[in-house]
């Protein structure tokens, strides 16, 4: 009987310890396809606006984004 519960116990935790490792991993691709989103709209920001960027950025070319044509506004 003693033989039994060990065994049961050992199979438990074995599974207990797979089940916990399976759902940390899909929690970590989920936060880097958060982190992934958050950069592709910080590159689209810097890269509609040229002030923004110039001002905010200081290596541009570190996260691939190109560099917007400045826009002079017109006197009224």
């Amino acid at each position: 009987m003693k033989l039994i519960k060990k065994l049961i116990l050992a199979v438990t935790g074995i599974s207990m310890i797979f089940t916990l490792n399976l759902s940390v991993s899909a929690e970590e691709e989920g936060v880097r396809a958060f982190d992934d989103f958050l950069m592709e709209e910080y590159v689209e920001a810097m890269e509609s606006d040229y002030t923004t960027m110039h001002f905010g950025v200081r290596d541009y070319r570190k996260y691939g984004i190109e560099k917007p044509d400045p826009i002079i506004g017109t006197a009224k």
